[in-house]
């Protein structure tokens, strides 16, 4: 629906940096949930989200916060996952469910911080290598439309 408006031109980039950052705080409170119980991770829509702002010509600070807020969440979760200091506590789990998703004395378990931040690395890689080849695509096509 964004990108329907966005072609249409019917909402302004004012609009479309205030929809692209309660999108990203709602993708970032859906993965800490996903994390907190083991399920689906949600923090890759941060990678359409800067597609969408690249492609329709945001400010250069929309795409800059959205970077620096998914880079801080992932290093935070690979700190919790490695060093279990409490992030993931904040879970409305009951001890059921707890038990029942996690097999160690104090869910979730822990991993050992270098293997945490080891596997976060692949994470941010794609991140910076998405916004690295979206944006020259953006501005490759943005030349090409100054010529027409």
């Amino acid at each position: 629906l964004l990108l329907q408006m966005l072609a249409q031109r019917r909402i302004n980039n004012d609009m479309t940096a205030l929809a692209l950052y309660l999108i990203g705080a709602t993708v970032l409170l859906s993965d800490l949930s996903g994390a907190m119980n083991l399920g689906l991770r949600t923090w890759p829509g941060f990678i359409l989200l800067l597609d969408i702002a690249l492609v329709s010509k945001m400010k250069q600070h929309v795409t800059y916060i959205l970077i620096v807020s998914v880079t801080i969440w992932l290093y935070l979760n690979a700190s919790e996952e490695g060093y279990r200091w409490g992030l993931y506590d904040v879970s409305l789990n009951s001890a059921a469910d707890m038990k029942r998703n996690y097999d160690c004395t104090n869910p979730p378990c822990r991993k050992g911080i270098l293997i945490g931040l080891l596997n976060n690395s692949m994470n941010i890689g794609i991140i910076f290598l998405d916004f690295y080849f979206t944006r020259g695509f953006a501005h490759g096509h943005e030349k090409e439309h100054e010529k027409m």
